[in-house]
C-alpha cells in the first residue's frame, strides 16, 4: 500500500495582493508515479472572482471567461446552421458534377480550393462513406460557393448565414482578447 505526501508552496501572489496563489504538491512514494500539482487562491476575493484556466498556468476572470465562452458558443451554433446549408450545396455540386472517377473528384476539389488533403486522406474519407460536403470545406472559396447558391436561388440566404457566422466570430475573438489572466507562477 502507498502513502502520499502533499507539500504546499506560495506560488505567487493573488490579482488583489491580499492574498497568495498556492501550490499543492502531492508524491507517493513509489517511483512510478509522479507528482499531482493543483493551485489554490487563499484570498476569498479572488477565489470568487478568478479561476485556473484549461491551460493550468493562469488564472482568468470568471466573468470575462465565462463571456468569452458564450460568445465561442454562439459562433459554434451560428456555424451548424451554415455548415448544413454549405454541406448541401457541395453535396449538390458534386453530384452533378459526376466525376469518372474518385481521383477525378479529388482533383476538382484541389482545383476549387475546397480540400487540401492527400489522396490518401480523401480515400479514407470515401471508405468512411463520407460524402463530398462532408470531405471537402467549401467554405474555403467563398466566390464559388455564393456562385453556386445563386444558381439554387439561395444567395441570400448563404450570404446571411456567412454574416452571422463572421460576426458571431468577431465577437468571440474580442471577448477572449478581453479575458484577464495572472500567471500562477511568478515571472522570472
Amino acid at each position: 500500500m502507498s502513502t502520499s505526501e502533499t507539500v504546499i508552496l506560495e506560488s505567487n501572489v493573488c490579482p488583489c495582493g491580499h492574498g497568495k496563489i498556492l501550490k499543492h504538491v502531492t508524491t507517493q512514494d513509489n517511483p512510478w508515479s509522479s507528482a499531482d500539482i493543483s493551485y489554490e487562491l487563499s484570498c476569498e476575493t479572488c477565489a470568487a472572482n478568478w479561476v485556473l484556466d484549461q491551460t493550468g498556468i493562469a488564472l482568468v476572470s470568471r466573468h470575462a471567461a465565462a463571456k468569452a465562452d458564450a460568445a465561442n458558443e454562439a459562433w459554434r451554433l451560428a456555424g451548424q446552421r451554415l455548415h448544413a446549408v454549405v454541406e448541401k450545396l457541395v453535396n449538390d455540386y458534386f453530384t452533378h458534377f459526376a466525376a469518372q472517377s474518385k481521383k477525378a473528384e479529388w482533383q476538382e476539389m484541389h482545383r476549387l480550393d475546397i480540400y487540401v488533403g492527400t489522396y490518401r486522406n480523401y480515400l479514407q474519407d470515401k471508405r468512411n462513406k463520407q460524402q463530398a460536403g462532408k470531405i471537402a470545406y467549401g467554405l474555403r472559396n467563398r466566390p464559388w460557393l455564393t456562385a453556386l447558391a445563386a444558381e439554387l436561388n439561395s444567395e441570400t440566404e448563404l450570404n446571411q448565414l456567412i454574416a452571422t457566422w463572421d460576426a458571431r466570430k468577431n465577437e468571440w475573438e474580442e471577448a477572449a482578447r478581453a479575458v484577464k489572466r495572472w500567471p500562477v507562477l511568478p515571472k522570472g
